[in-house]
């Protein structure tokens, strides 16, 4: 069996745990894994267009690359992966807002609220982040329509609960964004990565795709990313966790 995995810069710590230049891995289950990183988003914008009010057309680029590993191969059994997410939840909420917000979890009620915070609906936070995910939703959408064949959506990784690492890992991104970007609680954090994992579910659901979560090996208090997943960076998973989810995936074939 092959399994196909693609994304953006979630797949930099995928070919890091694979650890072979070509960027194929044969695990123990021997599913070959191939994995391939897309070009810098900006480079590639837009990953859809949407002609005649409803069709959907995909990157020609990006489709290249997954026409390279194989996607249309009739010789093998083949699985696609998405890593794909817009760190939705991180943009939202991973600094401070000068009008502090919060909501509540419908299933986690019991959840604090920010202090003096203006408190959203649940509704309308979760049309704000679907309007972003649904910026390239439709590619994933796309793919499971013309390919027919079995495709998963790995979960956005874990928020991290620890305020002083992420300053002092803070991405180029939000150290832009922000002259003296101030960390966000991390339990407002731990909401809004729960929010778009539920909207990932839900759409999931709706377009008879997979959802892989996150293992539970790499859950902190069941909630937020485990030292052995931390990266350089605030956002992004390491080799450890990409392995993990690696084997998440496989477990699942």
């Amino acid at each position: 069996m092959k399994c196909i995995v693609f994304g953006h810069s979630n797949m930099t710590t995928m070919i890091m745990a694979a650890n072979q230049d070509n960027k194929i891995l044969v695990d123990e289950n021997n599913i070959k894994f191939s994995l391939v990183q897309f070009p810098w988003l900006k480079s590639v914008s837009p990953i859809i267009r949407i002609v005649n009010n409803d069709q959907v057309i995909l990157n020609d680029a990006l489709m290249m690359e997954l026409e390279k590993a194989g996607i249309f191969e009739k010789s093998e059994e083949t699985v696609i992966v998405s890593t794909m997410t817009g760190n939705e939840n991180h943009i939202i909420s991973l600094l401070k807002n000068e009008d502090p917000f919060d909501f509540i979890l419908p299933d986690e009620e019991d959840l604090p609220l920010e202090e003096n915070a203006n408190i959203i609906s649940y509704d309308i936070m979760y049309r704000m982040i679907l309007n972003r995910v649904e910026q390239w939703w439709p590619f994933v959408r796309g793919l499971k329509k013309l390919t027919e064949r079995r495709i998963m959506q790995v979960s956005p990784v874990p928020p991290i609960g620890d305020n002083d690492r992420i300053l002092e890992k803070l991405d180029q991104y939000f150290k832009e964004n922000s002259e003296n970007p101030e960390i966000s609680s991390k339990i407002l954090r731990y909401k809004t990565w729960r929010l778009l994992s539920k909207i990932l579910q839900d759409l999931c659901e709706k377009d008879d795709v997979e959802f892989v979560p996150v293992p539970q090996s790499m859950l902190e208090d069941g909630k937020f990313l485990s030292r052995d997943g931390w990266y350089t960076d605030a956002t992004h998973g390491s080799p450890e966790y990409s392995k993990s989810v690696l084997k998440e995936i496989s477990s699942r074939l």
